[in-house]
């Protein structure tokens, strides 16, 4: 079993559960589809039963575009949003729920018709690490800028909280429309994975006109902002816009639709969970004139799929050349609704189940499309259309997720959880150490780097925190080896502190000597 270890000057063992195995159902409910008379409901898709049905719900808000929800730790729904309001479970508003991203957009589409705002994944829910009942909504702020085309701009990326305890437990927004970022940024594609610790979460928010990239990493401290990376190609006008991860958080993938302009942009890059930072930019752009464009990846995180509403197209992210690996698994069958009777039932935004399938929405329908098979190569992958019923007219919402079952990396240099305590809240700090082997028999041998304090010391610690060991090393960045001879096997902890009180834990396991 894997334990999550939290260091502070004073050494804690806080749970004996990583929080990845605590939020594997967060992702369970899936809410849509918009108002399009008074008397309309909007749907729900709840997952864990193995039958996938849709259920009509009545609430104060619709979906078109911007959709995202949370689940509890069973997988029953918390609440949700539409970038514009925060409905509860019962499906009432939430106290402070209104307002959100106040802008002139907000004023105008603010109406018993209102579906939120136009932004694909422009809000994303997560759970603050290490508080049960904390809640941080991440969504962007669309304002009126005639110098943009459409004459519309993203130029700041907000924050509210929820705090589930309060309201009898239905919860509360207690803090509204915090900006982390003022600049001009893409319209939506707003996406998170996992840190390599296994607990913390990267969050993306893409820049437009240029090639950056806001890093932002929510902690037990809250949010830090590591600023924008420049990387790849420069995009110059905002549209339709949707990023994701692959499922073992090792690529990152952003496409935009730039209004009808060609080429679709498509650019694939690799991700490092534990600094942070892409890296290994590729160009998949190609001419189209589709007006969508969304993707997803398998849950081996091989296959990236990418749709435009009339195709779906697979590509091979383990081929020599991924630009040539790319197929069409699917082509719009030529399906209208019949509540419209003029509206297709197209291949349009795209996101990965709880059940291993991926879900596709349409432009205007009750019906969403799956990939039945996503792991397989080809038309073996099985585009089944409109194969979802659901109960309400649904305009292109899809929920926006992070991989909520994605855990941490054995073994890596931020399989541990680094601090600096400075009697004030926490802040986290490069730091580094590495311990090999792990498992081990006889000995191990640490690389450390703590900066540049001038004593370190070092305690080895078993699962009741009753220090074993404890040694006095003379350089603040050093590799030693330690001889574990005389311990039993078991679960052990390695604490590196220095007299500034910054901490770093590591988990070994002691095997039995042959």
């Amino acid at each position: 079993m894997k334990y999550l270890l939290i260091c502070f000057c004073v050494f804690i063992i806080q749970s004996a559960y990583p929080q990845w195995s605590l939020d594997m159902k967060r992702d369970y409910c899936w809410l849509g589809g918009y108002e399009w008379n008074v008397n309309s409901p909007r749907s729900m898709i709840q997952f864990g039963s193995g039958v996938i049905h849709s259920v009509p719900i009545n609430t104060p808000i619709s979906f078109a575009f911007t959709d995202a929800s949370i689940c509890d730790q069973d997988g029953s729904l918390l609440f949700y949003t539409n970038g514009m309001h925060v409905v509860d479970k019962t499906h009432h508003e939430m106290p402070n729920g209104d307002s959100l991203g106040l802008s002139y957009y907000y004023n105008s589409w603010n109406n018993p018709y209102s579906s939120g705002y136009r932004l694909t994944q422009g809000a994303l829910i997560l759970p603050k690490p290490g508080s049960p009942d904390e809640y941080f909504i991440i969504h962007d702020k669309l304002d009126l800028d005639y110098n943009y085309p459409g004459g519309a701009i993203v130029n700041e990326l907000l924050l509210s909280t929820v705090n589930m305890s309060l309201h009898g437990g239905l919860g509360d927004v207690v803090l509204k429309n915090f900006s982390l970022i003022k600049d001009t940024l893409e319209w939506g594609g707003i996406t998170a994975v996992r840190h390599g610790n296994g607990r913390d979460w990267w969050i993306i928010q893409a820049e437009t006109n240029n090639n950056g990239y806001y890093i932002l990493l929510l902690s037990p401290n809250g949010i830090i902002n590591y600023g924008s990376q420049a990387i790849g190609n420069t995009w110059t006008h905002p549209g339709i816009a949707n990023a994701v991860f692959s499922p073992d958080g090792t690529k990152y993938v952003r496409c935009g639709d730039p209004s009808g302009i060609l080429p679709h942009h498509l650019e694939l890059f690799d991700f490092d969970r534990c600094s942070g930072t892409l890296s290994n930019p590729v160009d998949l752009s190609f001419p189209d004139t589709a007006y969508t464009c969304s993707a997803a990846i398998s849950p081996n995180s091989r296959y990236l799929y990418f749709s435009n509403a009339l195709h779906v197209f697979q590509y091979d992210l383990q081929s020599v050349n991924i630009i040539s690996s790319k197929t069409i698994v699917a082509t719009w069958d030529g399906t209208y609704d019949s509540i419209f009777g003029l509206s297709p039932v197209t291949l349009d935004f795209m996101q990965l189940a709880p059940d291993s399938k991926i879900y596709i929405s349409a432009s205007a329908s009750d019906y969403y499309s799956t990939i039945e098979f996503p792991d397989s190569a080809g038309v073996a992958c099985g585009v089944l259309q409109h194969s979802i019923h659901l109960a309400s007219l649904n305009y292109l919402s899809i929920p926006n997720f992070p991989n909520y079952r994605l855990f941490n990396l054995p073994g890596s240099v931020c399989d541990s959880l680094i601090y600096l305590h400075t009697g004030n809240p926490i802040l986290e700090i490069s730091a580094e150490m590495t311990v090999y082997p792990n498992p081990a028999i006889d000995q191990v041998t640490i690389t450390y780097n703590l900066g540049s304090n001038s004593k370190t010391d070092l305690q080895i610690l078993n699962l009741c925190s009753e220090v074993i060991r404890t040694h006095t090393l003379a350089k603040p960045n050093n590799s030693f080896s330690i001889d574990l001879n005389g311990l039993k096997p078991g679960i052990y902890f390695i604490k590196l502190s220095t007299e500034t009180c910054s901490t770093i834990c590591k988990k070994i396991v002691l095997q039995p000597q042959k």
